[in-house]
């Protein structure tokens, strides 16, 4: 197929669109007439100028409102009242079509934006596009088949031109009413365009310590990173800026939720979010650490619009002056399904109430391209300016081999991430900087973030669905603690099942909570106890509760089965004599003699992680109806408080102070690990011991013991009776150590077949939370890694420099063990000849996704199209078509659900398109 054309494209190779979800495609008059190299575009058409804001005023606004729990104001909004019926220049073309163009011009802006009265909605057969000056960035086409909107994003310069082009065949005019032009001043990074102030300074960038996503901290954290995002919305008439992170749900569905920040405009119903502009993939391709020279290639991929379904603002804990509501939350879903060629993350979320001890946050500081801070520290319990109490995590940043990743104005609401990669808060404010400043706020390096908790915002701000996450983001009523992220295609798979017991040896009477561990989201659960007497559910739970709790009565051996079922399937794990009841054993004897004088030291106080009890002077007292749970392989530390008669805090030189745990639960302390912590009072000394739960204690509920007694009456032992000190007896139900699954390799490319010189990104899709990844490929030559990453990345990319077919294998690990997964000639590589990428990105594959039929147009394309090839993800012909025109197609109906690839393979090169079959 060769259509003669008398129309040619005049665009540079270097230019770069940034779009909404729209048609692609080039606005009409960038054409030029071949005839005589003359355009009947060549018209002039109305601009309407408006003032430039006061900057004197806006610049001390900004510097009056500086902290990070501020918006981060990057533009004003000025009203307006432009549409296509009073505004603009109408032009008939010599076939009869349309043109209606109005160009808006404000002296100075570094872009500018605009905000709709009621949603574009386009005719059938019209086109609008929108451009700067000088045709370097432009949107659309935006038809009757795009999502409406009501926001535009930024378009970089002075001057921003819409272009509306109508048929012949049409005269229904388009709804277009503009309410604000939004003149953006700062905020619009290096994507947009590079500026300086009138001293030569770069005024819209973040500061140099920042860490681009791009660089080698990235690695292990590129999933994360394809969750973040970035957006402007209106508020106090200007915009601002935040960042945000797109979330799974339990359904694993795809649903495009995005949590972010309450502060970020405390939006509290719809009207709130029509306005915002959501920012994908805003980021360098490579690192290049205090660049400060503008990004020429490359655009981002957006979204508009949203619907909020729940915030802070919504909760019970509302904000005083300085503060933030609640854990300070923002949940949106976003109006339209993600697009699948943004690939976005969905990312996994952990609801536990114990700090992570290391991980990360991306974020787009000042607007700019994302960065990545990471945290080598365990995330602390913290109140944000005397709110909510402990709702927040206090982290601080380390530093790492290209920086030391902070975070500024416009990172609000970005997501901080744990050791395992899921989410576990989002920003409100803090005083890292990457400089120092002594004064006022005392900013620096060195001091802390405060992220909002994602446990306390699941639902401890109110019962109704506006004011928690765990109705939309648990829809199943699994009640997992932790869901795992997702890359499109999000399918849910049938659970595996699993649980722990809260003890497995226990006395008669004893009731014991289980808990359900089962991955992939169940959704009903069956549990058996085998024998049938000897035991009954407590508390009002029973046997279809995902964490039911057992009271055993009778001694013997229990053997515990669990079904755990979702929609795709159900699993079951049967746990063979798994509870052990016995009688309880006799515990040796330990007591002191003395009459509790002015001169007789004692325990005042015991502290042991939650569990603190205060007590007067005694020879021994039986707290055993006191208890904490402790887990396998975890780390504690018990505080002795003592004291001499009435004075606290005191000991005698010289004395002995010790604790036991009866970890094999025999009645006796004999065993060399059961004692905990020893001190030796001499002068100064720290009344803190630190220990560590052996893996090999017995998961029961079982007795800890202190003493304290003089050393001159022989060693401290934990049996028998002297003269002086105390005993205490406490109740330690040992957990546990949480269960690691060998994980299930799987990974995906984003495309098969390429050209010499593709560099092809794999992802990871594996099961099972992997922590180390090692890949290979053969032949072991013609090709390299690429983007900073390598064989032990999660996502490496690979570019491939010499033709033939490639095998990849993936090697996922974890402490439980490996798997692999070996992709036979997954990737075919071939040299072609590059067409013209203007003309083949025309071509359009719609609908996508697809149930059924999936076309591809081909009328705007003038060079010969040889075949068009479908293909799976694995590189298998599905269909070939020869020497297509027109309008082809292929039928999906008898696929599964997935991935497929579009190949169009012209005389002169060849494009890939990625459609999605659900």
């Amino acid at each position: 197929m060769k259509k003669q054309l008398l129309v040619v494209a005049i665009l540079c190779s270097t230019l770069f669109s940034f779009s909404q979800i729209n048609e692609g495609g080039y606005p009409t008059t960038f054409a030029t007439v071949i005839s005589g190299n003359v355009s009947e575009f060549n018209r002039d058409y109305q601009t309407v100028e408006f003032s430039k804001p006061n900057m004197i005023e806006v610049d001390q606004e900004d510097l009056e409102s500086s902290r990070k729990d501020d918006i981060y104001r990057v533009g004003i909004n000025i009203p307006v009242s432009l549409s296509i019926v009073n505004s603009g220049s109408w032009q008939v073309l010599s076939n009869g079509d349309k043109i209606w163009r109005l160009a808006i011009k404000v002296e100075g802006a570094k872009a500018l934006g605009l905000y709709f009265s009621d949603a574009v909605n386009i005719p059938i057969g019209g086109k609008l596009h929108a451009y700067n000056n000088n045709h370097s960035q432009f949107v659309g086409a935006y038809t009757s088949s795009t999502p409406g909107f009501q926001a535009m994003e930024m378009i970089e310069g002075e001057i921003l031109t819409l272009e509306y082009f109508q048929p012949e065949s049409s005269n229904v005019l388009p709804t277009i009413n503009i309410s604000e032009i939004v003149y953006y001043y700062r905020g619009t990074g290096d994507r947009i365009a590079y500026h300086k102030d009138a001293h030569g300074f770069d005024q819209d960038r973040a500061d140099a310590c920042e860490i681009d996503v791009a660089c080698s901290e990235i690695s292990g954290w590129e999933s994360q990173r394809d969750a973040a995002v970035r957006y402007t919305f209106s508020t106090g008439g200007g915009s601002a800026l935040c960042s945000g992170a797109v979330v799974n749900n339990t359904d694993n569905d795809c649903k495009p939720y995005i949590l972010t920040a309450n502060h970020c405009g405390e939006p509290t119903s719809n009207s709130n979010i029509t306005n915002h502009v959501w920012y994908f993939n805003y980021q360098r391709a490579t690192c290049d650490v205090g660049n400060t020279s503008p990004l020429s290639t490359g655009g981002s991929q957006t979204m508009t619009g949203g619907d909020l379904k729940s915030s802070s603002e919504n909760g019970t804990f509302t904000a005083s002056a300085n503060q933030v509501s609640g854990s300070d939350f923002v949940l949106v879903e976003l109006d339209n399904n993600i697009p699948s060629n943004y690939n976005a993350y969905y990312a996994g979320w952990d609801r536990a109430t114990s700090g992570s001890t290391s991980g990360a946050g991306i974020h787009h500081p000042s607007g700019h391209e994302k960065k990545i801070s990471t945290y080598t520290t365990t995330l602390a319990n913290d109140t944000y300016n005397g709110g909510w109490a402990n709702a927040h995590w206090e982290v601080f940043w380390a530093t790492t081999a290209n920086g030391r990743g902070v975070t500024e104005g416009g990172s609000s609401g970005s997501a901080i991430f744990n050791s395992s990669g899921l989410v576990v808060g989002h920003l409100s404010g803090g005083l890292s900087a990457c400089v120092t400043n002594g004064a006022g706020l005392g900013t620096g390096p060195n001091e802390s973030d405060l992220y909002g908790k994602f446990n306390m915002a699941w639902d401890g701000e109110g019962s109704n669905n506006n004011q928690q996450l765990k109705h939309w983001l648990d829809p199943s009523g699994s009640n997992t603690m932790s869901l795992n992220g997702t890359y499109e295609p999000c399918t849910p798979t049938a659970p595996v099942a699993n649980f722990m017991a809260s003890a497995t040896s226990v006395a008669p009477a004893s009731t014991v909570i289980f808990t359900d561990l089962s991955s992939n989201a169940p959704t009903t659960w069956a549990w058996t106890v085998s024998p049938a007497t000897g035991w009954a559910y407590a508390s009002g739970t029973n046997a279809n509760d995902a964490n039911p709790q057992i009271t055993f009565n009778t001694i013997g051996q229990y053997t515990i089965s669990l079904t755990a079922s979702n929609l795709t399937g159900s699993d079951n794990e049967v746990k063979n004599n798994y509870i052990d009841v016995t009688a309880v054993p006799n515990v040796c004897v330990a007591t002191s003699t003395h009459s509790c004088g002015t001169n007789d030291e004692y325990f005042n106080q015991i502290t042991l992680g939650s569990m603190s009890n205060t007590s007067g002077c005694s020879n021994y007292t039986d707290f055993t109806s006191q208890s904490i749970t402790l887990t396998q392989g975890s780390d504690y530390n018990l505080i002795f408080s003592t004291a001499v008669g009435t004075i606290t805090g005191t000991a005698y030189n010289g004395n002995e102070m010790a604790a036991w745990i009866d970890y094999n639960n025999d009645g006796t302390f004999d065993n060399v690990t059961e004692r905990v912590g020893y001190i030796n009072v001499t002068g100064s000394f720290s009344p803190v011991v630190n220990f560590t739960v052996p893996l090999t204690t017995v998961v029961s509920t079982v007795k800890m013991r202190v003493r304290i007694s003089r050393l001159t009456e022989g060693a401290i032992d934990p049996c028998g009776t002297v003269a002086s000190g105390e005993v205490e007896d406490y109740s330690i139900n040992i957990l546990a150590a949480p269960v690691v699954f060998t994980p299930v390799a799987q990974f995906v490319a984003d495309q098969t077949t390429a050209d010499v010189g593709t560099t092809i990104n794999f992802t990871d899709q594996s099961t099972n939370a992997p922590t180390s990844w090692a890949w290979t490929v053969s032949p072991a030559s013609g090709w390299s890694y690429d983007g900073g990453t390598n064989a032990s990345s999660q996502n490496p990319q690979i570019n491939f420099t010499a033709d033939g077919s490639y095998s990849v294998t993936l090697l996922a690990s974890n402490s439980a063990g490996s798997d692999s997964e070996v992709k036979t000639n997954y990737i075919t590589i071939e040299s072609t000849n590059i067409v013209l990428e203007n003309e083949l990105n025309s071509i359009s594959v719609y609908p996508n996704p697809a149930s059924n039929t999936v076309y591809i147009n081909l009328n705007s394309v003038t060079t010969d199209i040889l075949s068009i090839e479908l293909k799976d993800v694995t590189g298998r012909v599905i269909g070939k078509q020869l020497s297509p025109n027109g309008i082809a197609k292929f039928n999906l109906s008898n696929e599964s659900a997935g991935v497929y690839f579009i190949t169009i393979n012209a005389n002169s090169g060849r494009l890939t398109k990625k459609v999605i079959k659900f």
